[in-house]
């Protein structure tokens, strides 16, 4: 190659370079900038459980998604760590980065410390499946760092796979709003719930899929920027008709914390950081007034319009969504009630619902009996309540770190995309703090994976920053995946412990009401085991055979068992409803009494068990009780209570006017 020369004009023209006689062709140019994306088999696999995920579910389960996801995620970690870690004796040196390490170590403390809270626990097994979750996590959560770490192009390719899956989702749940399709689907609310079985969680994923929709945008190319930002309005409207409040919080601070983040980081990108962003949230604010502004009193419309006004205040408590937030402050005033007591250990991880009820439900959504509650609805308060206030101290020394990591790669690193991918996963992570002030986003597995991919990214973006070239060392401490390698076997087998008590309950809430109590006690039969032995409602399948064998007769059997399933969940007041009922039966009228008032004191407004004491208490000659407990509900409709009390108080008159007469 010459030489070059350079030529001094006049002071009118700039210094130019004479042009090389040799040069790159437009395909040697179009060659190197268009480098194939090339993903190792690792990578592959973890896009195929980034798009798999989200999108199966299961009719044979009592909750249609948790087991069959974490399934899924449980085998992908197991086959991780057989063939790309085990078996090829490859251990990568990802602990030589510092917060790299004590994210971990504070993870696995964490784990530790849940554990021993569950020695004083009322029901200690309930716990475990939780507590080997947070293992798994850890383990899933260094396979994805490790993955992004080996694999340049992957978060790209893994943002475009969930711009796809979010828009599926937020359709699915449009069309089910609409009534359109899929109203078929399993779940447990109100639509639309798409394909989470739950109208709040469905929300609350499809909030967190944002960030990396964003990111995708932001980066992308025309055509990307066309499809992501289709996908971006298609999920937005699914959040803003879910009508979940913790939902839209989450998703503005997304936003917040992205034009923060970007104004002190991007310094060449402000212009660009405010005008895609506060465009997004013009666009989302527009659609949320334009949804919420069409219909009559009962559309959808209507009930966003209330939701909103409660976040400031501005909405009546007679309303559904003021009821919902007084009941949910009323949840949280006796969660600290119960923290009080336990502030050191907590209750014991997923004991909270089956001690909550101890601290009176008096005004409460649960106080009339037909509803039990199953989260506090705020992951902090939960982790207090659950793990004590050292618990709360190590969860959040996690995140904390984690967050100081991010900060470091976003300030260390060379690389704008690289910056701008941390700073979108650090906002994201900002979205679920606010989501889980008044939700549980840690309990789906969905919600799970959103958030350990941000967090992996963020990991590996810290190894990247830290400059350490050394991430396959052989000499590595191989002994990690196999602990990690058993973390996975343990969680898979209590998955399928979980599959086989929730098929056998699912099986057993299909057979109530067709009068089959010797096949019902079959499931039961099916399902019982020693490691999952309560739904997330506290209800176990003993308390159902116990029905059961009162149906057939059997009352020493039932109550047997009956007492086994109040061990399990001591503060159940429809537990002590159906062990009075089976006392009932019995004719043993004292004992009935006694079952009865012990439910009454956990649901003092549950008018079943008002029936029976009261006819219990005029069974067993307590006229003046009867009369009273009659008078606490409208019985003037039923003729059996109107005879109770009519009988009742010409009892009382006729003791009376006997007493008077020996006088």
């Amino acid at each position: 190659m010459p030489k070059l020369k350079l030529h001094y004009m006049s002071k009118k023209r700039k210094a130019t370079a004479v042009k090389p006689t040799t040069s790159i062709t437009k395909k040697e140019v179009a060659g190197k900038e268009k480098k194939p994306v090339y993903l190792d088999a690792k990578a592959v696999l973890l896009c195929g459980l980034v798009f798999l995920l989200p999108l199966i579910f299961s009719r044979s389960v009592l909750d249609p998604v948790i087991v069959p996801r974490q399934l899924l995620t449980g085998f992908f970690v197991l086959i991780s760590l057989l063939f790309f870690y085990i078996i090829p004796k490859k251990s990568p040196e990802l602990f030589k980065a510092a917060y790299f390490k004590y994210v971990f170590i504070s993870g696995i403390v964490f784990g530790v410390w849940s554990i021993i809270t569950l020695v004083s626990a009322v029901n200690p097994m309930t716990g475990v499946y939780e507590v080997s979750r947070t293992f798994f996590n850890l383990a899933l959560l260094y396979i994805i760092a490790d993955i992004v770490v080996q694999n340049k192009n992957l978060v790209p390719v893994i943002c475009r796979i969930i711009v796809f899956t979010g828009a599926l989702h937020a359709v699915i749940g449009l069309m089910q709003n609409f009534q359109l399709a899929f109203n078929d689907l399993p779940g447990a609310n109100a639509l639309p719930y798409g394909l989470m079985a739950n109208r709040n969680l469905f929300a609350s994923a499809q909030a967190f899929t944002i960030p990396f929709v964003f990111f995708c945008f932001y980066t992308g190319s025309k055509p990307w920027k066309i499809i992501s930002s289709t996908s971006f309005l298609l999920i937005t409207s699914s959040i803003i008709i879910s009508q979940t409040r913790s939902a839209w919080l989450a998703f503005m601070v997304f936003f917040l914390v992205f034009i923060v983040l970007g104004i002190v980081f991007l310094k060449n990108e402000r212009k660009k950081v405010l005008t895609i962003s506060v465009s997004a949230l013009v666009l989302a604010l527009a659609l949320g007034f334009l949804i919420a502004n069409t219909g009559g009193e009962d559309s959808i419309g209507n009930k966003i319009k209330e939701r909103t006004s409660s976040l400031v205040g501005a909405v009546a408590d007679s309303t559904e969504s003021g009821y919902s937030v007084n009941d949910r402050l009323s949840i949280w005033k006796k969660t600290t009630e119960l923290i009080k007591d336990k502030p050191l250990t907590g209750v014991g991880v997923s004991n909270w619902n089956i001690n909550i009820l101890n601290y009176g439900s008096k005004g409460l959504a649960w106080a009339n009996g037909d509803y039990v509650p199953d989260r506090v609805h705020n992951i902090y308060l939960q982790t207090i309540a659950d793990s004590g206030f050292p618990g709360l101290i190590i969860f959040l020394t996690y995140w904390v770190l984690l967050i100081i990591a991010a900060f470091i790669s976003v300030k260390r690193s060379a690389d704008l995309t690289q910056k701008i991918i941390s700073i979108c996963m650090i906002a994201g992570l900002g979205a679920v703090a606010t989501d889980g002030m008044f939700s549980f986003p840690f309990e789906r597995v969905e919600h799970t994976l959103y958030i350990t991919l941000m967090s992996g990214i963020i990991l590996a973006n810290y190894f990247k920053a830290s400059a350490i070239t050394e991430t396959n060392s052989i000499k590595g401490k191989h002994w990690l995946f196999w602990i990690m390698l058993l973390i996975a076997v343990v969680n898979i087998f209590m998955t399928f412990k979980r599959k086989q008590f929730e098929s056998a309950l699912y099986k057993v809430k299909s057979t109530e009401g067709l009068k089959q109590p010797q096949n019902l006690i079959g499931y039961v039969g099916e399902g019982v085991n020693d490691f999952v032995m309560l739904d997330p409602t506290g209800l176990s399948l003993e308390a159902k055979e116990a029905m059961a064998y009162r149906d057939l007769k059997q009352y020493p059997q039932a109550l047997e068992v009956m007492k086994k399933a109040m061990r399990l969940n001591p503060a159940s007041p429809m537990l002590y409803n159906n062990l009075g009922t089976i006392y009932t039966e019995m004719e043993n009228y004292p004992e009935a009494i006694k079952a009865y008032e012990g439910g009454l004191k956990l649901a003092p407004d549950f008018v079943i068990i008002k029936k029976n004491l009261a006819i219990n208490y005029f069974n067993n000659n307590e006229f003046e009780k009867a009369i009273s407990m009659v008078e606490s509900f409208d019985y003037k409709q039923e003729t059996i209570f109107l005879n109770i009390y009519e009988q009742s108080k010409a009892m009382v008159k006729y003791q009376e006017d006997q007493k008077n007469s020996s006088k």
